[in-house]
């Protein structure tokens, strides 16, 4: 039983759906176009597969409809503000731009008591540092963490659990290792950010993931179902405090 935190389901092929391994998760937008397409597919799904409405830092400078956003978010509770965050990285939208989007986003987050799907990427700590300046937040998920156990322990600290994913678990290092042990399981989730069919994982789908709970436990020796458990837990308690 494996449940997804992050993947991009208007990336994948019109006709994709879960394995039998997969029990649920969450489906990131990145761009308006997305969450009407991405909810429409989910409702194909059980209810344990969730969307987060959002626009990506990548895409700050695109126009936005924040009333059919809100809207959006209004509509059901069980929605989830991401893909969003900050991306120092080259080429990507100005910086003045990236902020002005994800505050307006925390904002909504904050007004209908959301968690959040973040994207931190060469951000200085910029996107720390403005969370822990708010009150009210309810946490989320820390995308592709790939920082310091320091880092870790703040941001577990703040309420947010932190997804692992083949970026981390590919050629673990003694020092990656040691940061997994060292992390508060009952703040991690496994996730694919799939498809990543242009990156060194090759992970196509959410389908392909189970490989990537064999090699998280392994590291933690523990057995895939007693970990199993543990994330299906983790998953559990992130939902009640949205309020389900």
């Amino acid at each position: 039983m494996i449940f997804d935190s992050h993947f991009h389901l208007s990336a994948l092929a019109p006709d994709w759906m879960p394995n039998q391994a997969l029990a649920g998760g969450l489906a990131v937008t990145t761009l308006p176009n997305d969450w009407f397409l991405c909810l429409h597919r989910l409702s194909h799904l059980s209810d344990a597969w969730r969307l987060a409405l959002g626009v990506h830092p990548w895409f700050a400078d695109v126009v936005v409809d924040w009333s059919a956003f809100e809207s959006l978010l209004g509509q059901d509770h069980r929605m989830v503000v991401g893909e969003v965050g900050l991306d120092g990285s080259h080429g990507h939208p100005s910086e003045f731009d990236q902020l002005a989007v994800f505050q307006r986003q925390l904002h909504y987050a904050h007004e209908y008591g959301r968690l959040l799907s973040l994207h931190c990427v060469n951000d200085r700590e910029h996107c720390y540092r403005l969370i822990r300046s708010m009150r009210g937040l309810k946490g989320g998920f820390v995308h592709a963490f790939s920082g310091s156990l320091v880092q870790a322990q703040r941001w577990q600290a703040l309420g947010f659990h932190l997804g692992i994913g083949p970026r981390f678990l590919t050629q673990l290092s003694d020092k990656k290792i040691q940061l997994l042990r060292s992390l508060d399981v009952s703040m991690i989730h496994l996730e694919s950010d799939a498809p990543l069919v242009r990156s060194a994982y090759q992970l196509a789908s959410p389908n392909d993931l189970l490989p990537y709970l064999t090699v998280l436990a392994s590291v933690l020796d523990v057995s895939t179902e007693s970990l199993s458990q543990q994330l299906y837990v983790n998953w559990c308690h992130l939902w009640r405090l949205n309020d389900e």
